[in-house]
């Protein structure tokens, strides 16, 4: 596989806020711990019921989205997924670069792996040109 560089926008995400609990009426916090392009190989450390972030850049116009893979559910809970336009924060914006945003929970003590590829969806993972992957550590 083929990893290429590529540069990430990342104030605008870093600035966001991440969920609480998913649910309403729950107050929102800030995420402790963003995972962009450059945390690729890394191993990532986090406590129980932290909620973390993971935002990806992607251009909207060629077609390839992020994809993502992860090796226990029972652990690492997706609580939200969205697409950020990043064109003077205009949603009519057709084709231009976006910010791919995943916030998780983790759910208990254990070692795990985050994987997200970036592929078009028409090609399949066999077009993969980007992957992030992260090992989870939860300390506690």
């Amino acid at each position: 596989m083929k990893h290429v560089s590529v540069l990430l926008i990342i104030s605008a995400l870093t600035l966001s806020v991440c969920p609480g609990a998913a649910g309403a009426g729950n107050p929102q916090s800030p995420c402790h711990r963003v995972v962009t392009l450059a945390d690729h190989g890394k191993k990532i450390a986090l406590r129980t019921d932290e909620i973390f972030k993971v935002a990806l850049e992607a251009n909207a116009g060629s077609g390839y989205e992020w994809h993502l893979y992860s090796s226990d559910t029972d652990m690492i809970q997706l609580l939200e997924h969205k697409n950020i336009p990043q064109s003077d924060n205009n949603p009519d914006f057709v084709g231009g670069c976006y910010g791919d945003e995943w916030v998780f929970k983790i759910l208990k003590k254990e070692k795990s792996q985050l994987r997200f590829d970036l592929f078009p969806p028409w090609e399949g993972p066999q077009a993969v040109t980007k992957t992030v992957a992260v090992a989870i550590i939860v300390q506690q």
